[in-house]
């Protein structure tokens, strides 16, 4: 009965990451690795929500969005496409926007933020409003302290953000898939 979403996302490990932190709150996931996957999928599939990438090859978000979106002209559906993209910059909320995506969400996606999203989106009858993040941890699993945001780009993987963005398992194969 779980929610399915669409990600594409071209990186396999930001791909891994979005389907365990799916999993996590409770939705079932397929991605596909460029927009023009994006477009066939959405086109010969059901999915309720898509976290689209900006910047893949082939065919960018923006271009899969408006593609997607002079489809469902005809079809008279609309499925909500959230922006997913590491700019956060003063105009890039606006440009995904005016490309047709309904939302923005930058990355790194902070499991809360996402799940925040997700309800905002998805919600029919509160049915959404049942998941909860209380297994994700608060602090940082390696001290007591929050991590100051100012080491987060000074490692190449700050792995106790991970830990704590995404909880100890998602680290785990998050890590597992980065490494291979």
């Amino acid at each position: 009965e779980g929610r399915l979403i669409l990600i594409a996302e071209d990186n396999p490990v930001n791909q891994k990451v979005a389907l365990l932190q799916l999993t996590t709150l409770g939705f079932n996931g397929h991605a596909v690795a460029n927009g023009q996957e994006a477009v066939d999928a959405i086109m010969s599939g059901t999915y309720d929500l898509v976290l689209m990438d900006c910047q893949m090859p082939e065919m960018d978000g923006f271009q899969a969005t408006k593609t997607i979106r002079m489809g469902e002209t005809q079809t008279g559906g609309r499925v909500p496409i959230i922006a997913m993209t590491a700019h956060a910059m003063d105009g890039d909320r606006e440009r995904c926007i005016s490309a047709g995506m309904d939302d923005y969400i930058s990355k790194p996606v902070d499991a809360k933020k996402l799940q925040k999203v997700l309800n905002k989106w998805l919600k029919k009858s509160g049915e959404i409003e049942r998941i909860s993040l209380s297994s994700m941890p608060k602090k940082d699993p390696l001290g007591d302290e929050e991590v100051p945001q100012h080491t987060i780009s000074e490692d190449p993987i700050n792995i106790a953000r991970l830990q704590r963005t995404c909880g100890n398992d998602v680290a785990k194969e998050t890590l597992e898939v980065y490494v291979s």
